[in-house]
Formats: structure tokens, sequence, C-alpha cells
């Protein structure tokens, strides 16, 4: 399997500009980052850590990423290679959508600052590897819809928020019931399925795909109408 790893590890290195992350590190203990933009899908890949340790200190020491303050359009790559213990992040910089593959590689994170973002989405198993999550802020997106599955088996989860969104306002902190509360009111607002006309939008989106496959090869040769979210109406587009 090794093999196999050193594989797509080249492969990535070729497809992905490489990016080298400028770290103050400072408190108990944080590489707080500066001097970066990433706003290119194809500049995520972090290949180098530049910064002076407090004394005593090292990589493994590090438990907080933070680029508050900073231009981060899409997710960094490769973070865990250098940082393998980091509970706390911190992206308000204008992030345009997290994946579970982005937090896949940091089991051990408790708290998730995603507030001051454009994410529009919180898809399926979001947080399937992140069980020890203790709070999330999402305020000030643009959240539309939420997965209804996206905060299961969060058994520590003590702290919510996801003030001022498009679909929903709320934020619970420090009772589970209140937790729980809210997370069945996001349910409710912002699942795809508590929506009749986004699930409509849905099926007919998978079903000019299917119109257009053709050989496999996808055509644009055929028209496609489209429900407008917000208006109910038919677009055209050829």
């Amino acid at each position: 399997m090794w093999f196999i790893k050193i594989f797509l590890l080249i492969f990535l290195l070729s497809t992905v500009t490489a990016i080298e992350f400028n770290c103050d590190f400072t408190g108990s203990y944080s590489c707080k980052v500066y001097n970066i933009t990433i706003d290119s899908p194809d500049d995520v890949f972090v290949t180098k850590i530049i910064g002076t340790h407090a004394a005593g200190k090292t990589n493994n020491d590090v438990n907080t990423i933070d680029t508050r303050g900073l231009i981060i359009r899409y997710f960094p790559k490769n973070l865990e290679s250098f940082f393998p213990n980091i509970e706390n992040i911190f992206i308000e910089s204008g992030l345009y959508e997290l994946h579970q593959e982005d937090l896949e590689a940091f089991p051990q994170l408790k708290n998730l600052y995603m507030s001051y973002n454009h994410i529009e989405y919180l898809e399926k198993d979001l947080f399937i590897n992140n069980p020890n999550l203790q709070l999330i802020y999402f305020e000030v997106n643009n959240i539309k819809y939420v997965d209804r599955n996206v905060f299961d088996d969060l058994t520590q989860l003590t702290t919510l928020s996801l003030d001022r969104n498009n679909c929903v306002t709320g934020k619970a902190s420090g009772s589970e019931c209140d937790v729980n509360d809210l997370i069945q009111v996001i349910v409710n607002s912002c699942t795809i399925n508590a929506n009749p006309q986004v699930q409509l939008i849905n099926e007919l989106n998978e079903d000019i795909e299917d119109l257009l496959l053709v050989n496999g090869n996808l055509t644009m040769n055929c028209a496609k109408n489209l429900f407008s979210q917000n208006s109910g109406s038919i677009i055209q587009t050829v």
C-alpha cells in the first residue's frame, strides 16, 4: 500500500501548487498563520512550515491552526503532516466550502471556528471523523442547506452556533438539551428534505445529467430547465 500512497502524493504534487505556511507560534500552543493568501483550489497543498518555536516546543506541540485576518478561500491540505495533534481550527477567512476530506485528518479536533466565511452547504457525514468535537461555530456564513445527519453522533458537542445564516439563525451553549433543540431547528429549516422545492430542484438536476449523458460523454446541446430557488419560476439555459 505504501507505493500507492507515494504515487498519490506525487500525482497531487504535480497537479497542485505547493504553498508555505508562515507561523507565529504563540499561546498554548498555536500556529498563527500570516502573510499568505489561498484563493485557488490548486494552491492548497502545504509543503513547508516557516517559523521559530518557543523553547522546548516542536510541531508536535501545536494544537491550534489560526488563519483569522487572512484570505483563505479553500481549505489547506497536508497540515497534518506537520501538526498531527490539532485540536482547534480557526478559519474565519472567507472560505467558500468545507468537506469531510478537509477534516478527516484531524481526529482529535475539539473546537471548530468557521464563522465569517461563504459556506453554503454542510454535507453529509461532514464530521464523521471528528467525534470529539465540543464546539462548532458557523456564524455569518451563507448556509442554505444542511444534510440531516451532519451532527449525528457528536456526543460531546456542548456549543453550536449557526447564527446569521440563510436558512437559520441560532446559538446554543452549555446545555445538551439546548444544543439538541437547535439541531432540530436546523433539521426542520435547512435540510433538503425539509424544503420540497429544493428537493425538486435536485431531482431535476439529476434527471438533466442523465439526459445529457450520451455514450459516457456530456453534451451541452440540450436545453436545461432549472427552477429558481427564490421565485419558483423556470429559467431556461442553453
